[in-house]
């Protein structure tokens, strides 16, 4: 059973975590959209974007490569990369993208900070299979002997976000999503994050 199929019952039962909904940002200190983002989210208008796939070339895929740019010396992004750290608890499967702390990387190696899962259309179906991932991305970094204190997640339907924090064995969602219009304060999120992990 891949991330995918897990259910929020199924994670709270086989990790011993709990689920809880609080307010993970205080003051986010937003980012201005370059030219470059922009007219590529404008172009993204053009498309039908009605399954995961085009959703993540069309809007994630540009939003991370503005991420890219601002932050190349200290990140690395990988995109479709599996993470299959833990069999027999099925932390097995494929990520949408993955942030890890180091620049340069042709490989995914620890510390992975941040997982981002898109969904085609209902946050809500991504909630299990982001908790999963952020787990199985604590145990890949463990294992590679980096600790990292909380994992962040985010789900994504191109429109809607929705932040999550896993901290000790508590998986927090953010009390307020997020949507493409609000994409300063996203991009504000995403950078808060990298300055925390900065080596």
């Amino acid at each position: 059973m891949p991330y995918s199929s897990f259910t929020v019952s199924q994670v709270e039962e086989t990790f011993n975590v709990s689920f809880q909904q609080g307010k993970i940002f205080d003051v986010i200190e937003k980012i201005s959209i370059s030219e470059r983002l922009n007219y590529s989210l404008q172009d993204a208008k053009l498309f039908y974007l009605d399954n995961e796939k085009i959703k993540s070339e069309a809007v994630l895929f540009p939003v991370m490569a503005e991420l890219m740019r601002r932050n190349s010396e200290y990140i690395s992004i990988f995109s479709g990369k599996r993470l299959d750290v833990e069999p027999n608890t099925n932390l097995v499967g494929e990520c949408d993208f993955l942030i890890t702390a180091i620049p340069h990387l042709v490989r995914v190696k620890a510390p992975i900070i941040f997982v981002i899962e898109a969904k085609s259309d209902n946050i809500d179906y991504g909630l299990a299979q982001c908790s999963a991932q952020m787990l199985g991305t604590r145990k890949f970094n463990e294992l590679e002997k980096e600790f990292v204190n909380p994992i962040y997640g985010c789900i994504t339907t191109a429109d809607a976000w929705q932040f999550m924090k896993l901290e000790k064995n508590i998986i927090t969602v953010h009390n307020e999503k997020y949507y493409l219009n609000d994409l300063p304060e996203i991009l504000g999120i995403f950078q808060y994050i990298i300055n925390k992990n900065k080596k």
